[in-house]
């Protein structure tokens, strides 16, 4: 067996939080669910959804990270409602689609510059609910979703300079209603949400914009196929968390897309219980979960803050460096220097936890190989409880 090389680089010095949610100052409105959520020019914006009263909203608010407090902003002139999708090109947030006694597919934009709505054309496809949303440089792509029982997997391309719809490739998979989505790289990522016979979806699908053209990549873990699941992008990776699973239960699980290796890897989940029908916006590489409900059915005003695992600053070699090789019968840990305390899991291709121990006092660690079949994995290394890096290793 072989193992291709992997450094790992390890500094203990000048590491802030990683891996990790922190619970913020929670939502400033009313309790609600399936609301949606964008962010402009630092701060974070959440509204619509339904309440508690199961009245549906349309009112707006910021959220400022740096105070850690809620401002309301101007409503969305116009009619509540819930299952909406939301966007931000050229530092302008959009808002399009919905459902309040019937579908919608109005579109409206938001300059947060003098705290002012405007009505744009209407969505190009039909009026519809549960729809997805990314952007890709300049331009928006809203698709699938519902209208009433009929399920769609139409996407259309939004140009917001020009205020125009015009319909793309539709989505391969079968049609389905709240799903998840994210951009990463100048592509779309869409999957997870439940078709017409409510099966739920752990398949994952990535959309090129130049080429028009869509194509499968590896699926979430069965264990993971859900609807309402909430999808955000931090820096080169993506994330889909929470949502309502197989069994429909509540979850308050995060994972973590690797576009590079076609990988997924569960990170940490929200220290709180499960729940569906969040809203979110990613602001200064920190990703925010706002409202929901939980399994009880109550809608709730949370917010959650996400700080993902950002590896290592490089220090000065050969001081800091972890050797990661292989021998006939283990796999092998080397540290150039003795560590009071250090933890390695290994995880397959899909995510799955495939090996953990935490060790004491060690430069070497020895790891049995007898266990593991011929493929990719993904080796994570911890020192007291930080995530230091986490690397692609290969067995064959």
């Amino acid at each position: 067996m072989k193992i291709y090389t992997a450094l790992l680089l390890l500094v203990a010095q000048s590491i802030s939080a990683q891996n990790i949610w922190t619970q913020k100052n929670n939502f400033g409105g009313a309790n609600r669910d399936d609301g949606v959520g964008f962010s402009i020019n630092g701060k974070g914006y959440v509204g619509t959804g339904r309440d508690a009263g199961f009245g549906f909203t349309k009112d707006f608010w910021q959220y400022d990270p740096l105070l850690d407090s809620w401002t309301q902003v101007a409503d969305l002139p116009a009619i509540g409602r819930q299952y909406a999708v939301a966007f931000t090109i050229n530092q302008k947030g959009y808002v399009v689609g919905g459902v309040n006694t019937a579908v919608l597919n109005d579109t409206w934009q938001y300059d947060a510059a003098i705290n002012t709505w405007t009505q744009k054309n209407d969505f190009g496809g039909a009026a519809r609910s549960g729809a997805v949303a990314f952007v890709i440089g300049n331009y928006a792509y809203v698709g699938t979703g519902k209208d009433g029982s009929t399920y769609m997997n139409d996407f259309w391309q939004y140009e917001a300079a020009a205020d125009i719809w015009g319909p793309v490739t539709s989505f391969p998979g079968a049609a389905r209603w709240v799903a998840s989505a994210f951009a990463v790289g100048g592509k779309g990522y869409v999957g997870t949400g439940s078709n017409p016979s409510n099966i739920f979806n752990n398949d994952f699908y990535e959309y090129d914009a130049v080429a028009n053209s869509w194509a499968q990549k590896n699926s979430l873990p069965l264990s993971v196929a859900r609807q309402y699941a909430e999808g955000f992008a931090i820096n080169n990776s993506g994330y889909i968390a929470t949502g309502r699973d197989t069994n429909h239960i509540y979850q308050n699980d995060c994972w973590q897309y690797d576009v590079v290796n076609d990988a997924w890897l569960q990170v940490a989940s929200i220290n709180a219980p499960g729940r569906k029908g969040v809203s979110s916006f990613v602001v200064n590489n920190n990703a925010y979960v706002c409202t929901g409900i939980d399994s009880f059915n109550t809608r709730l005003n949370e917010l959650w803050e996400y700080t993902p695992a950002t590896g290592l600053k490089e220090g000065n070699p050969p001081e800091n460096k972890i050797q990661i090789y292989t021998t006939s019968k283990s796999i092998n840990i080397r540290l150039q220097k003795t560590v009071p305390e250090i933890k390695v899991e290994v995880y397959t291709q899909n995510g799955k936890l495939a090996f953990s121990e935490e060790y004491k006092n060690k430069d070497l660690i020895q790891v049995s190989s007898a266990g593991f079949a011929n493929a990719l994995y993904f080796v994570k290394v911890f020192n007291n409880g930080t995530l230091y890096k986490t690397e692609k290793i290969i067995l064959r």
